[in-house]
This record gives C-alpha cells, sequence and structure tokens, in this order.
C-alpha cells in the first residue's frame, strides 16, 4: 500500500465528513435555538393562563431542547476527532516529504555520556526518534526511548520484534484509530504514578463494618428525613442530624480522603483514555504472540476497567462545588466511593498495571509500525548472531530523505576487522559512520531500513564522533575526548562480547604528530579485542596499518573532484587511501582567503 495515497485518501475523506458534520452541527445549533425559545414561550403561557395545554407543549420543547443539546454536543465530540485525524494525516503527509518537526523529538533525552545516541542523533530536532515517534502515552513516549537507547536482543527476538511491526504496518486504519484515541485522551504527567501508587495502599476501609452499615443507613435515612421535611413544610430535625453525622464522618476520615483523591479521583481522564485504547486493541485480531498478549488482557481487563473509570468519575464529582458538598452533607457520598474503590481494588490489584504495560506496548510498535508503513521500499535486516560481521549493500542514512540519500555497500568483518576511513572535508565519511551505527539501532529494534539488504550481527555500539567540552564540569576539549575513549577501551575488555566501535577522527585535540601517533595506538589495541568497526581519519600516514595488520585493517576512502570552479562529492566508498584534499579550494570557493 502506497503510504502517500493512504493518507491523502483518509484526508481528502475525512475532510468531506468534517464538512458534512459541521452543516449538521450548524443546524443543530439554530434547532437548539429554535426549541430553546419555544420551553422559554410555553413556561410562559404556562405560568400565565395555567392550561394543560401549555404545560404539555413546555414538557415537549423541553425534551426537544434536551435533545438537541444532547446530539449537538455529540456531534462536536465527532466534529474534534474529525479534525484531530486531519491533522495527524496531515502530519504524515509532511513526513513523507522528510520533514518531522511535527513530532517530538525526545531533546530532552539528549546524553552526551550515552554511548552511542548522541553521535548517531538518535535523540533531539532532526533524531531518529523524532522520525519513529507517534507515542499517544507519556509511559510509551518513554519505553521507546528507552528501547532505542537498550536496544540489545537475541536474534531470536528481534526476528519477533519483526514480526511485529511487519503484522502493524498492513493495518494503516489500525495505527490511526489508535493514535487518534491516544492524541484526544488527556494524561497529566503525575496521572500514571499517582494510580499505580494508589493500587499499592493499605484497604483501610473495605474491613470496616460499621461504614459499609453508615454508607447504607444514612442516605436512607437523609432521603426519608428530606421527604418528611417537604410533606411538613419545615426542616425536620431528622435531616439536622444526619447533616451533622456526615459531616462528622468527613472530618474524621478527611485526610484518607483527600489522599485517594489526589492519587486517584483527579486521574478520570487517564482511566477515560486507556479505556479507550484497551477497547482498540481488544476488538482487533491479531497473528504474532505479542500483539495476541495485548489483545488477551485488553479484553480480560476491559470490563474491570470501565467499572473502575465510573467508580473513579463518580468520586471525581466530589470536586464539584455544587453536588460534592451536597451529597457529602446527607449521603455519605465520599465514605461510599471509598469503600467501592477499595473493593474493586483488592479484586484487581495486578489487573491495572498489567493493562498499562500492555497498553504501552502496543503504543511503542505502533509508533514502529507507523514507520515501517511509511518506508515500503525498506527491508528487514537479517540476523546473523554466529558471525560478527556487518554486510549492506547500498544503505543509506535513514535520516536523509530517499531521493537525495547515497547508498554504500560495506561489509565490516569479513575481510578485515577494521576499516581505516579517509578523505577531505565533507566527502561523506561522517555520515557513513553514522548511517552504520544508526541502521544497526533500527536493525535492533525490529523496523526495515533504507538498503537492498543489510545483516547485522549481535553486538554492542560505541561511538566517539562527537566530543563536547564542558567549561561548567572544566573539561577541556581533548580531556573529553580522551574520557569517552577511556570508556570505550575499558568497555571492551569483556571478550565474550562482540563490539562496533565507530571512531570519527579521534585525538583532534592535539597536535599532528601525537595525534598520529595516539591514533595509531587505539587502532592496534582495538584489533586486539573482540571488535569490528571504523576509525575515520584525514591522516592519510596511518594507511600503512593496511600492511602492518593484514586481514584486520583495510584501507577505505571518500573523494572530491575539482571540477572548474567548484567541488564535486560523489559520496561513494571507495578501496584504498585518500590521495586529495579539499579544505584550501573550500576556502577559496568561500571567498575566505
Amino acid at each position: 500500500m502506497n503510504p502517500f495515497e493512504y493518507y491523502s485518501g483518509q484526508l481528502s475523506a475525512k475532510e468531506a465528513q468534517a464538512n458534512a458534520l459541521q452543516k449538521q452541527i450548524n443546524g443543530l445549533s439554530t434547532l437548539r435555538l429554535v426549541t430553546g425559545c419555544a420551553l422559554l414561550l410555553a413556561v410562559y403561557f404556562a405560568f400565565a393562563r395555567d392550561t394543560t395545554i401549555y404545560w404539555g407543549l413546555a414538557i415537549a420543547a423541553f425534551v426537544a431542547f434536551m435533545y438537541t443539546v444532547k446530539r449537538h454536543g455529540a456531534f462536536k465530540d465527532r466534529h474534534k476527532l474529525l479534525l484531530l485525524n486531519i491533522k495527524l494525516l496531515n502530519d504524515e503527509l509532511q513526513t513523507l516529504e522528510g520533514d518531522h518537526t511535527a513530532f517530538l523529538a525526545g531533546k530532552e533525552l539528549v546524553d552526551a555520556s550515552h554511548p552511542y545516541s548522541y553521535d548517531l542523533d538518535i535523540f533531539g530536532d532532526g533524531s531518529v526518534f523524532q522520525m519513529l515517534c507517534r507515542s499517544v502515552t507519556h509511559s510509551g513516549y518513554k519505553a521507546l526511548a528507552q528501547l532505542l537507547q537498550h536496544p540489545y536482543a537475541a536474534g531470536e527476538e528481534i526476528r519477533q520484534r519483526q514480526e511485529v511491526v511487519k503484522e502493524l504496518a498492513a493495518n494503516p486504519d489500525l495505527l490511526q484509530t489508535f493514535r487518534v484515541a491516544g492524541a484526544a485522551g488527556e494524561e497529566g504527567v503525575k496521572d500514571r504514578e499517582h494510580i499505580l501508587s494508589w493500587m499499592q495502599l493499605e484497604d483501610k476501609f473495605i474491613d470496616k463494618k460499621l461504614l459499609h452499615i453508615a454508607a447504607v443507613i444514612i442516605p436512607i435515612l437523609s432521603l426519608t428525613f428530606f421527604i418528611l421535611s417537604v410533606l411538613r413544610g419545615t426542616i425536620h430535625s431528622g435531616l439536622v442530624w444526619m447533616f451533622v453525622i456526615n459531616w462528622t464522618f468527613g472530618i474524621i476520615y478527611s485526610k484518607d480522603i483527600k489522599r485517594n483523591h489526589v492519587l486517584v479521583g483527579r486521574s478520570a481522564k487517564l482511566i477515560d483514555k486507556y479505556e479507550s485504547l484497551l477497547h482498540i486493541i481488544a476488538g482487533n485480531v491479531f497473528h504474532t504472540e505479542l500483539l495476541q498478549r495485548c489483545n488477551a488482557i485488553a479484553k480480560t481487563s476491559a470490563v474491570e476497567i470501565a467499572q473502575f473509570r465510573k467508580l473513579v468519575n463518580l468520586f471525581d464529582s466530589r470536586a464539584n462545588n455544587m453536588v460534592g458538598p451536597l451529597m457529602n452533607s446527607f449521603f455519605l457520598f465520599d465514605i461510599y466511593c471509598l469503600l467501592k474503590l477499595e473493593k474493586w481494588r483488592a479484586q484487581n490489584r495486578q489487573l491495572l498495571s498489567e493493562a498499562f504495560d500492555y497498553v504501552d506496548i502496543f503504543d511503542v510498535h505502533t509508533s514502529l509500525g507507523t514507520y515501517a508503513f511509511n518506508h515500503p521500499a525498506n527491508v528487514y535486516p537479517a540476523v546473523n548472531a554466529q558471525q560478527t560481521a556487518i554486510t549492506a549493500i547500498d544503505l543509506k542514512h535513514p535520516l536523509i530523505s530517499a531521493a537525495t540519500a547515497v547508498g554504500n555497500s560495506a561489509t565490516i568483518g569479513v575481510n578485515e576487522r577494521f576499516y581505516l576511513l579517509t578523505g577531505a572535508n565533507m566527502t561523506g565519511k561522517s555520515t557513513f559512520i553514522r548511517t552504520i551505527g544508526s541502521n544497526l539501532v533500527l536493525a535492533y529494534i525490529g523496523v526495515p531500513v533504507p538498503a537492498v539488504s543489510f545483516t547485522v550481527p549481535l553486538v554492542k555500539i560505541y561511538t566517539a564522533i562527537r566530543i563536547t567540552d564542558s567549561v561548567q564540569d572544566d573539561v577541556s576539549y581533548f580531556k573529553a575526548e580522551l574520557n569517552r575513549l577511556q570508556r570505550i577501551m575499558h568497555a571492551i575488555k569483556d571478550e565474550e562480547q562482540p563490539y562496533l566501535i565507530l571512531l570519527d577522527e579521534p585525538l583532534r585535540g592535539t597536535n599532528s604528530t601525537d595525534k598520529q601517533k595516539g591514533t595509531r595506538s587505539v587502532v592496534e589495541r582495538l584489533i586486539a579485542r573482540n571488535a569490528i568497526g571504523i576509525v575515520a581519519t584525514h591522516d592519510t600516514g596511518l594507511c600503512d596499518l593496511e600492511q602492518t595488520h593484514k586481514g584486520k585493517i583495510s584501507n577505505y576512502h571518500f573523494e572530491s573532484r575539482v571540477e572548474q570552479d567548484h567541488l564535486d562529492f560523489d559520496y561513494k566508498l571507495k578501496q584504498g587511501c585518500s590521495t586529495s584534499n579539499n579544505a584550501t579550494m573550500l576556502m577559496r570557493l568561500m571567498d575566505i582567503i
């Protein structure tokens, strides 16, 4: 299915529905005004002439008015969902053109100390995360980030992830429905934390028989005394006692009531949201094991969570300045709600957390499935757990538009352990390194990559590409480089675990002599470990490493060509050591010299 055609077709259909619904809303607005005026007139004449016919007309007008109000509200809600759907469709059409700015970038997740995420642009503006993220829950957002930070898995688990992604990518209607429902629901940052904290509280009310009896008897007595007060025309003393007793209970248990309301009563919208998402998951048939588990959990929890949602909404109504004080003055409302909530909690203590977790799992895979659907030309990598080698044919950088990205082929770990990558400025060395690293992360999380084929080993990734100093921490640029290299060298001491090491211009913070000597030592230490990778450098003097370490290091390079008054870059990887320089030419073209 072509994603552009799908989103365009859906957009046209939803816009037509939204326009038609807006006309109905306008009509209902007019009808609501008419029935409202009719109601006022009927009530006026009913009081003025006190005849049965006018009272009948008033009742009929009231019913008609309430019907139009209800229908108008329902249509407005449907219209809001359609507008949200239209926005999300436009966002997807925008991302197909390479613009991912409509989606969350995960700026707060940028971490220069992470083994690879900072160097490979995993988080931040224009990042892999922004390209992938379609999360509609706070915890799903965090889970997707964690997957990108820690994507490592056994080969079979990666293949299972791929099957899940394939199944979801084949059902874009489900992906869109889930995202619209999630985006329409409200969720406070702390809501889930509060709910789960409440689930672990000790039951304080459920075993108190006096409260159970009072919760039944007091509302009956209050209603009885209220009726007697109406019949007598004066307030019955019993009603006053009910008021005193209700507020006495309220004061005694006020701390517990407030605590419960803070944790659960204010999270009613979160429960509404998750219930909607569970219904969507429960209403579909799946074939992969993980999605079947999500479906089973959704089905078994849907009824209980619907009941919980009703109880939470009821308890939250205490915050209404009209309803809360009245109900708590005569019907022991807060105590009644807490008894019901504690009973539900005792019966479903693990259910809610499990249901939340599986919604989050589905949420994460919705992001991955949407990415796969949006990139039908991408291929699913093959996992080779038996070898430590990367084999790529026409592999492209995932963040560069397919129309402009240049693919390259590589066999790192097949004929040699490390590529020594040389080349002039701006020829594509850093982009190639990031292409290998970022696509390996995508391969591990189970999504297809922009390549003709891509076979990956199970390795841990360490990079040193983008180094930052820190005045605040009194860390110079060179010291920051050394710190990064030290972490890498300490990490790869484990001989059982294979690694992929990606270094771009190591030791650039020192003089050329030290740089060449130090880089040579770093490379020689790397090839003595259980590692494969790429070391990019401008220093062609290091190219003799290919001869001194045959079968372990090979020279590769990128070139630029001088074409009359400009430089031409083909960004294609070539064997051998670079022989060209372009810094002077670039400065001349930019009128620097």
